[in-house]
């Protein structure tokens, strides 16, 4: 049966209400005379569909319901753009066609608002201490990039990412701002989310505050400085290049600097010899000071007396020698390098020449003894850190007073010691880096113990004096002596030279984990079952001797290696077949 126009008329209008168009009776009425009118007139029903949906009072009805129910809005951010608004017509239209067609209403199913937002638990975050966590909530299992502006994309820690809504329509991400070290005012980023489309459907400004520990730099000028320090750490930067001051030094007898509260520092650069390089300058409230002796041939000094609560002097990678007396009673003295200049000699001194000492060595410095001027301590703390480390003779003492010297190696450590140590002293290594140390066999220790060493531990000769050696969990590399009871290797594969040693206790020596070498120095070290049993846990046994030793009696030698002419004889068929030769055999006797 034909569809007569006043049907397709109230289909059209029917189909419209279901979009949400509401209608005066007036209007109803108007409309359906236009429908009716044009299709009387042969218009066809796709024209009639696209000359009712524009029409004004229709389109007005239609933005507002997209911005009150989301009507048209794909991308969730509660505007239209053009292209959601052609696709919007675009359906429309083709309902209304549809309509006409059939002379039947078309059902619309609008779908609900789904709204976006974003929240965050604070609105401000400061430099390096915790983050904002941004809670989104919205269509479940939808994914959204969140960013902050372009130009805070270095102030913080992540400055975009994706985030996907679980099936609750919910999800959260965290903004965490860098400690950049650097004083800077307020800032205020945004922080926004976006659609798939590239759409920001949400935001929030975030304030961006300073560490109230981060302190100011101070450069000094030629004329008189007057230097009040803040609450926090402080950096106050000085030229003072000789022991007459010049029209260029900006550290002089006119300069009063007072680091304030924090822990401040006053770094000092010279150029020629300067027997005071504060120029008389009061200094009050400064806790380091890093000295730079730039040329070679020169030495700088400082009276650390001078300046009350100074509790650390470095000599910062310069080539020239610094000099330091007076340190107070827990001061550090340090050298400090940066892997391309050769430190000069740093010499020091306390005010209590009994004082125990702290050497901060770090940063990759090279060369240069580290000798002190009056020491009579007892204890003596080294610590490495930064790049690894290499310095020439430590020299702690003016007699043989210390009784400990403890190595912290965080990274590596590389130097001699003078013979500064007590009958009953010892010696303590511990840290990650590898730590090689010369002058043991003058340096008197009584007792070496690496044992909370996970790096390399290089010793040479214990020296006459030691009875006692525990290894690193690295690989330790020591020569025994003759005073030697006890020496428990670690993990590493380790390297142990005999001795003479005072003991005939079966595994007095061990090698422990890995895979062992034990060296002979000499045939008489060995030159008995009972001496032979002392040495357990070697896999590896190397002969430097030009004499032949019985191979029986040490436990686990798997591999042995004849290096200086000697031979073996009482071998284990595993180890007959696993001899390494370095040296000239005519003479050399091996036997089962």
């Amino acid at each position: 049966m034909a569809i007569t126009t006043t049907q397709k008329a109230q289909a059209i209008i029917g189909t419209l209400q279901e979009y949400g168009i509401e209608f005066k009776a007036s209007q109803i009425k108007a409309l359906n005379k236009v429908i009716t009118s044009l299709l009387s007139d042969g218009k066809s029903n796709e024209f009639v569909a696209n000359y009712v949906a524009t029409r004004s009072y229709i389109k007005k009805q239609l933005t507002a319901l997209s911005k009150d129910f989301g009507l048209g809005d794909s991308d969730g951010n509660n505007k239209l753009s053009t292209l959601e608004s052609k696709a919007l017509l675009a359906d429309i239209k083709a309902d209304l066609k549809t309509a006409a067609e059939t002379g039947v209403v078309v059902g619309v199913t609008v779908p609900p608002i789904v709204t976006v937002t974003l929240t965050g638990d604070a609105s401000s975050i400061t430099e390096g201490q915790g983050n904002v966590v941004y809670t989104v909530s919205g269509e479940a299992n939808q994914t959204y990039t969140w960013k902050v502006d372009d130009n805070h994309t270095n102030d913080l820690v992540i400055a975009a990412g994706v985030l996907t809504l679980d099936n609750n329509g919910s999800g959260t991400f965290s903004v965490a701002a860098k400690q950049d070290n650097s004083a800077e005012s307020v800032e205020v980023t945004t922080v926004s989310l976006l659609n798939s489309s590239g759409v920001v459907v949400a935001s929030k400004t975030l304030t961006l505050l300073e560490d109230p520990a981060l302190g100011q730099t101070f450069s000094l000028n030629t004329s008189a400085d007057n230097i009040v320090g803040g609450s926090a750490n402080d950096v106050i930067n000085a030229l003072s290049q000789a022991t007459v001051a010049t029209g260029t030094d900006t550290l002089t007898i006119a300069d009063t600097i007072n680091g304030g509260a924090g822990s401040d520092t006053l770094n000092i650069t010279t150029n020629a010899d300067n027997t005071d390089v504060t120029h008389g300058a009061i200094i009050t409230n400064i806790e380091t000071i890093n000295i730079r002796a730039a040329t070679v041939g020169t030495t700088s000094t400082l009276n650390a007396t001078a300046i009350p609560g100074l509790t650390a002097v470095n000599a910062n990678a310069g080539a020239g020698a610094v000099t330091v007396t007076g340190l107070a009673s827990g001061a550090s003295i340090g050298v400090i390098g940066n892997g391309v200049v050769v430190n000069g000699t740093t010499t020091y001194g306390y005010a209590t020449a009994s004082s125990d000492q702290i050497i901060n060595i770090s940063g990759g410095t090279l060369g240069g003894n580290i000798t002190s001027s009056n020491g009579t301590a007892g204890s003596v703390t080294v610590n490495s850190s930064g790049a690894n480390n290499t310095v020439g003779t430590i020299d702690v003492a003016t007699g043989t007073s210390v009784t400990s010297l403890n190595i912290n190696a965080t990274t590596g450590l590389t130097a001699a010691l003078a013979a500064d140590y007590a009958a009953t002293s010892s010696l303590t290594v511990k840290g990650a880096g590898d730590v090689s140390l010369s002058g043991l066999s003058t340096a008197a220790f009584k007792v070496i113990d690496a044992s909370g060493s996970a790096g390399a531990f290089t010793v040479g000769n214990v020296g006459t004096n030691a009875t006692s050696y525990l290894g690193s969990a690295g690989i330790d590399t020591v020569t025994l002596n003759t005073a030697i009871t006890s020496a428990i290797l670690g993990a590493g594969n380790d390297i142990v030279t005999t001795a003479a040693v005072a003991t005939t206790t079966a595994g007095a020596v061990s090698g422990g984990e890995g895979n062992d070498t034990l060296i002979i120095a000499s045939a008489s070290d060995v030159n008995s079952t009972e001496k032979r049993a002392v040495y357990t846990g070697f896999e590896v046994l190397n002969n430097t001797s030009a004499s032949t030793i019985a191979a029986d009696g040490f436990t686990g030698v798997t591999s042995l290696i004849t290096s200086a002419g000697g031979g073996f004889t009482a071998l284990s068929t595993t180890q007959a077949t696993a001899i390494t030769v370095t040296s000239d055999q005519s003479a050399v006797t091996y036997s089962l």
